[in-house]
């Protein structure tokens, strides 16, 4: 194909008007692509669930268990049971809601709802990983480093370290798993409030 050929076809594809979609066109497509996020999403809290239920729990209470260390470990393993523990049922508690949400017949009302919902337990995610993220790094060095003396000073120092790093991974850890899939709904919920304009 000639380099002229290829030049008229771009110019003609590019002057053809969008195709434009009805509401009753759309909404079936902004369901289907709703649905498809949302599926993504309970897959993800299932993933965790499943990984806090089967993998934290049963090592935090063996930990709690069988471990010999001080009585401020045992408190701080036994707090860690219980968060995780809570942190199973807000899965399951975001799982239902997934469920029910999927339910709501009118698409808008579906995706404000689901957005909503969702935005606030993304926050909560992040904000409650940024605050225990730091307390867990630093009874993990403090556990191994207090044989050593100056152990509270460097104990500290890596913990700071350590926090800022874990930082970077934790927002995109959070984006990864559930931010982008937020968008993608909130994308569909404006392209259907463009379209009702």
């Amino acid at each position: 194909m000639e380099l002229d050929d290829l030049r008229h076809i771009w110019q003609d594809l590019a002057t053809q008007d969008s195709v434009e979609l009805s509401e009753s066109e759309l909404v079936p497509i902004l369901r289907q692509k709703a649905n498809d996020a949302i599926s993504l999403l309970k897959r993800n809290l299932k993933i965790e669930m499943n990984i806090c239920l089967y993998v934290c729990l049963p090592v935090l209470v063996l930990g709690c268990i069988f471990m010999d260390m001080p009585t401020f470990m045992l408190g701080f393993f036994v707090a860690s049971v219980i968060f995780t523990g809570l942190f199973v049922i807000y899965y399951r508690r975001e799982l239902h809601f997934l469920e029910v949400s999927q339910q709501i017949v009118n698409l808008k009302e579906f995706l404000s709802t689901t957005i909503q919902n969702l935005s606030s337990f993304v926050r909560f995610y992040l904000w409650f990983n940024y605050i225990v993220t730091p307390i867990f790094i630093f009874f993990g060095i403090y556990w191994k480093a207090s044989q050593y003396s100056d152990y509270l000073i460097v104990t500290l120092l890596m913990t700071v370290i350590l926090s800022v790093i874990s930082n970077f991974f934790i927002r995109w850890y959070v984006q990864r798993l559930y931010g982008r899939y937020l968008k993608i709904l909130q994308k569909n919920l404006n392209e259907l409030i463009e379209e009702n304009v």
